[in-house]
């Protein structure tokens, strides 16, 4: 056996750069896009950044994420007319399935909601993070606009159609400029999704993708304000492997989100945020810990170490919120006194 194969790692790594944009636990942020977009966005909610995510659900083409975009700048309000109704469920074409309801006040009321709670949450927002899924759009025969979900309607009432470069470009250079109307100095992190859209076909999802890409790096070359992270990237060259998928061939399994993640803190997690996290990670484990017998002795000993824990590292970082959590372990310690 040579050397050259011997020394050979059998692997390509992408070595991810430090960004000029950076989350830190005293920003506000929004995520924004595909389901990609909530693994991530779960995961910093989990350790406590300030985190809205996807308030009109799972997005995954620019033209919807732009809408919703422009639907909570004008802070739209919806009405019975919003709303289609289809084998017995409300929907809205704008909206995820999660808000839809056999009821059309529940509906609206779920979508309202969601549109004032993050058009206040956007007043002070200054890091925004958008995952595109697809440059793939189904647009209504009946009036050309394209809907953020099909709600199981017949295929036969839309138009399926493939953004080009620029038209993408556009779509997302008018999304950073309705969010920057929000803050000037937003900063606006884009990733494109490594769930892979086969229903395309292979060629289908590979232009998709491409055409994302050339259209992200095109707006990043002029905008300092923009930063790109590869999650495609890592997953297609650097992961590389079908071992690294679900078993349906399309999504990351968690080994991969895991690899993903750990590359996403290095490069866009400030370095006092970093510092905190194996402490948070810590504390929320532990409050995530179901007790055989919740008033005995022991678990009260074991919330007052976890309030102690809390109290720590607020001595470092006072900003970071556990209010709710301080919350439910006074309840149980005031239960267990009673």
């Amino acid at each position: 056996m040579t050397k050259e194969l011997v020394n050979h790692s059998f692997r390509t790594v992408i070595k991810t750069s430090r960004s000029n944009v950076q989350l830190d636990h005293k920003n506000q942020i929004l995520s924004l896009g595909s389901c990609f977009a909530n693994h991530i966005g779960n995961r910093l909610k989990n350790l406590k950044f300030n985190i809205l995510l996807n308030p009109f659900g799972t997005l995954y083409n620019p033209v919807s994420i732009f809408n919703s975009v422009r639907i909570l700048g004008q802070k739209k309000h919806f009405g019975e007319t919003d709303l289609i109704f289809h084998q017995g469920i409300y929907s809205s074409w704008y909206h995820h399935s999660d808000f839809s309801s056999m009821n059309a006040q529940d509906c609206l009321s779920k979508i309202n909601q969601a549109i004032v709670g993050a058009n206040h949450f956007l007043q002070y927002t200054d890091r925004v993070l958008i995952t595109y899924g697809t440059a793939r759009v189904y647009n209504l025969k009946s009036n050309g606009e394209t809907v953020s979900n099909c709600h199981k309607i017949p295929a036969s009432e839309f138009i399926h159609q493939c953004l080009n470069v620029a038209q993408i470009q556009l779509c997302i250079e008018e999304t950073i400029g309705l969010l920057q109307k929000f803050n000037p100095a937003m900063k606006i992190i884009l990733t494109v999704s490594p769930i892979r859209h086969l229903k395309d076909g292979f060629e289908g999802n590979m232009l998709s993708k491409a055409s994302l890409i050339v259209a992200i790096h095109q707006i990043i070359s002029s905008n300092p304000d923009v930063f790109y992270f590869p999650s495609y990237e890592i997953l297609m060259d650097d992961l590389r492997d079908y071992r690294f998928y679900e078993k349906d061939m399309l999504h990351p399994n968690e080994q991969a989100i895991d690899y993903i993640w750990m590359n996403f803190i290095d490069s866009l997690i400030s370095e006092d945020s970093k510092n905190t996290l194996p402490e948070i990670d810590r504390i929320m484990k532990a409050l995530a810990h179901r007790p055989s017998y919740p008033n005995s002795p022991e678990h009260i000993s074991f919330c007052e170490k976890i309030n102690k824990w809390i109290e720590n590292l607020h001595q470092i970082a006072p900003y970071i919120n556990f209010e709710s959590e301080i919350g439910l372990l006074n309840s149980q310690r005031n239960e267990y006194r009673t």
